[in-house]
């Protein structure tokens, strides 16, 4: 039985990439866009937006038009803690209720050529040791509309 004062750990039941929000960046390291920003939003059962706390993997796959799974490649992985409250704390954005992750491309992965398709998978590991997982296709944009990510 937990303690009065102990918080209560809500386990999401599904996590979802909010499109609307995630894109390329220029975060400034190189010529062009170096970088991903992909938001995060773990959910309950009922839809309410959950700080769920475990860990993220995100993946950035080359897209193939010829298969079933459009997924080719693995171009690039990323692991982000979320286990403790200072962790979460670092990525949570409490007025959107998600979770922003800046990420930076590796040099094998760069240039981003305009037009070009890509898959984005995203999964949440819980504390409790549940998995899962959302993806969505990120086209690189074919004009520089990206303004520099600086903050």
């Amino acid at each position: 039985m937990a303690r009065a004062d102990t918080p209560v750990e809500l386990s999401a039941s599904r996590v979802e990439i909010v499109e609307a929000f995630t894109r390329w960046l220029d975060l400034g390291t190189g010529p062009g866009l170096d970088g991903v920003e992909v938001y995060v939003q773990p959910r309950l059962n009922d839809g309410q937006p959950v700080r769920s706390g475990g860990g993220v993997l995100v993946e950035l796959y080359a897209f193939n038009p010829a298969s079933g799974d459009p997924k080719g490649r693995r171009a690039e992985l990323w692991s982000i803690a979320l286990e403790t409250e200072e962790q979460r704390g670092r990525h949570w954005n409490r007025a959107t209720e998600m979770y922003e992750l800046r990420l930076q491309l590796s040099e094998s992965s760069l240039p981003l050529k305009p037009g070009e398709k890509h898959v984005l998978v995203v999964t949440h590991n819980s504390a409790a040791g549940m998995h899962l997982s959302d993806r969505m296709m990120l086209d690189v944009p074919l004009a520089r509309s990206i303004t520099s990510a600086k903050r």
